[in-house]
């Protein structure tokens, strides 16, 4: 792709440097830096620390929303992908809530990114087709809270709950 470029920049063979710079990263990695490397690079190779950062996934790689997106999202109660779900349950959907921005961001956005971590490595599937459900206990009885609720259904099991006084 760079020819003469590359072996006056870096030589003819690495040193180990580059391989050991590389080594956790994936071949579907590597393929990612490289078709990057033609529009952000088009003229010189990249170092080594920014062939890296082209090689990393990003959250709009999966189809994700943006962190910020999700959190505002979030502190309205808007479950449009389960991914909003997830951070705002990791974060407390009631201090999202209560708090203001300013304890509850950084917040929202660490668990946004431990989020993105699971789903790379594969502790979270399917994460847009599948909200996570959470229960949530209420004097010793449970209700099981999801993306999309009936109110009217909702209603009917707390008033069966109440003993229909409601």
């Amino acid at each position: 792709m760079y020819g003469h470029r590359f072996v006056s920049s870096f030589g003819e063979k690495d040193d180990g440097t580059w391989l050991s710079a590389l080594r956790d990263l994936s071949p579907e990695q590597i393929a990612k830096g490289l078709h990057a490397c033609i529009n952000n690079y088009p003229d010189w190779p990249p170092a080594l620390g920014q062939f890296r950062r082209l090689c990393q996934i990003v959250p709009e790689d999966l189809n994700l929303p943006s962190a910020r997106a999700c959190y505002k999202a979030a502190c309205h109660g808007d479950w449009f992908h389960a991914i909003v779900y997830e951070c705002a349950y990791r974060v407390g959907v009631f201090d999202l809530s209560s708090l203001p921005e300013s304890v509850t961001w950084p917040r929202y956005e660490d668990a946004y990114e431990q989020v993105v971590r699971d789903i790379l490595a594969g502790k979270l599937n399917d994460l847009d087709l599948h909200p996570p459900k959470r229960k949530l206990l209420t004097d010793d009885r449970e209700i099981e809270q999801t993306r999309s609720v009936d109110p009217f259904e909702q209603l009917a099991k707390i008033k069966s709950m109440l003993g229909g006084q409601i």
